[in-house]
């Protein structure tokens, strides 16, 4: 699904587009110099002129929001690295804390985060931060949830509310 912002950004973008194309300019430059009025042709053609100001004002700051919404999917061949140094003996010491040993889910993510995979994934578009960031929180908060002491004094005290 694209995110919202990219989606306006991209309406607005072919809102501008259709607003100056070479012949809708044209047209309007023409019309005002058929006026034949001096005055009124040289005021037509500054509101043409700040009206394309204008837009190329609005398409930097479309160009701005294309380029952040870019750059907070991208993560850098330092970043790829990074991760991929860090990440599996990680994942292999919380694996082995929790008393789990499941060697072919970590050589799948292995092969996953891998230096070559995830560089090929990022250049055919895939967001990390979506697809790997966001459900690795969740599997983390998950799991920081787990090792929280249990209060047993809110147990007994709800289950004999439930028995009255």
């Amino acid at each position: 699904m694209i995110d919202p912002t990219i989606t306006e950004a991209l309406v607005r973008l072919a809102e501008v587009a259709a607003r100056n194309t070479a012949g809708a300019v044209q047209t309007r430059v023409q019309t005002a110099r058929a006026a034949k009025q001096n005055e009124n042709t040289i005021n037509e053609l500054a509101e043409i002129i700040n009206q394309l100001v204008d837009d190329r004002m609005e398409l930097m700051s479309i160009a701005n929001v294309l380029r952040e919404q870019l750059v907070a999917q991208t993560i850098t061949t330092e970043e790829i690295s990074y991760i991929t140094e860090k990440l599996i003996p990680t994942a292999e010491t919380l694996m082995s804390m929790s008393g789990e040993n499941d060697k072919a889910a970590l050589e799948a993510l292995k092969m996953l985060v891998s230096v070559e995979t995830l560089t090929v994934l990022q250049l055919v578009g895939f967001n990390f931060k979506a697809a790997v960031g966001e459900p690795l929180t969740e599997v983390v908060s998950e799991f920081v949830s787990s090792l929280a002491p249990k209060s047993r004094g809110a147990g007994r005290q709800s289950q004999g509310q439930k028995r009255r």
